[in-house]
């Protein structure tokens, strides 16, 4: 402990760490804020498509329950994952899988588009 003010060296060097990063790790912070809330807004349109698709689904039965209850598990499975391993879940699939990821990405963004096009109407 330091006489003069109580504080000891590991709160001096700390105050001083924090104080020297201080740019950089709020920058770090805000982007890990902006991925973890662009993650559960994914997550969440998932959740709503699915939910969306298992009661428009009477008429195509089998199947639409099928994908509906696939995309109930992908939103589960990308809430659950860490940024890292989302990130590198989805460099693996783009190489194993470019052509089928993106007709996927395509089949989710009108889904998602025609959801969002009814909500508003």
């Amino acid at each position: 402990m330091d006489a003069n003010n109580g504080e000891s060296f590991a709160d001096v060097s700390m105050s001083i760490e924090t104080n020297t990063a201080d740019p950089a790790a709020r920058l770090k912070k805000g982007m890990l804020n902006r991925a973890e809330h662009a993650k559960a807004a994914a997550a969440s349109v998932l959740e709503r498509t699915a939910s969306s698709l298992h009661t428009r689904t009477d008429q195509i039965s089998d199947f639409g329950h099928s994908t509906a209850e696939r995309i109930q598990a992908s939103a589960d499975y990308v809430r659950d994952l860490e940024l890292e391993g989302l990130v590198l879940e989805v460099r693996d699939l783009l190489r194993r899988y470019p052509a089928r990821l993106l007709l996927g990405a395509a089949f989710l963004g009108f889904i998602v588009g025609r959801s969002i096009g009814r909500t508003r109407n």
